[in-house]
Order: structure tokens, then sequence, then C-alpha cells
């Protein structure tokens, strides 16, 4: 009998390029029981990834919906906060397959603009 093919996902692709760079991820998503919805770590951290240098939240999404999440998370402040404390970061992962994608880095400059 064939193996079933594994679904790809922006979650399972993002999860394994974290892991190829070199740090450790965890899921930022929880599920709300009851519903088919979920929560991300937050409000914006689908994935949470730390390595020696740094506190990594990664929201990942369609590369077409990349500035959307951006102004959502530059409008949290949560996310300001989160920026502005020593060794984390902000990022948003745009895929447009599942092998490309496009990697947005906020500063703390983004959320002077709000």
């Amino acid at each position: 009998m064939p193996k079933a093919k594994k679904k790809r996902s922006f979650k399972s692709c993002s999860t394994a390029q974290l892991i190829r760079l070199g740090y450790d991820v965890d899921d930022g998503e929880r599920k709300i029981p009851g519903t088919q919805w979920t929560k991300d770590l937050f409000g914006f951290g689908d994935l949470i990834a730390f390595d020696a240098d740094e506190i990594l939240l990664v929201q990942y999404t369609a590369r077409g919906d990349v500035s959307r999440r951006h102004k959502k998370i530059i409008a949290s402040p949560i996310a300001r906060r989160w920026i502005n404390a020593p060794g984390r970061a902000i990022e948003i992962w745009g895929w447009y397959d599942f092998e490309k994608y496009h990697r947005v880095r906020l500063t703390p400059e983004d959320f002077l603009t709000r």
C-alpha cells in the first residue's frame, strides 16, 4: 500500500525552515474548545522560536496577506512591548508556494508610524 502524502501547510513549512535555521520551535496557536478556531499567541504569534540570540515570534501567512498582517501586528500594544524588549523579534513569513517565502522582520521603528 503506498504511503499517504503528508499534507503541506504554512505551519509545517515554517516550522521546518526555522529548525533548518537553528531555532527550537513550538506552536503558538491554541485551539479554542468546541470550535474550529485557533488563537495565536498574543494575537499574532503562530510560532515561537528561540536560538542563542533571540526569542522570535513568527506570523505565517499567504504572500498576499503580509501587509494586512503587518498592520494588525503594529496595532498591537503587546507586539510593541515585545519588539522593544532586548533579545526579542517578530517576523511575518509570506508563503507563495510551499518552497518560497518572503520574510519581513519588524523593527521598533515600524511601531512609530502608528
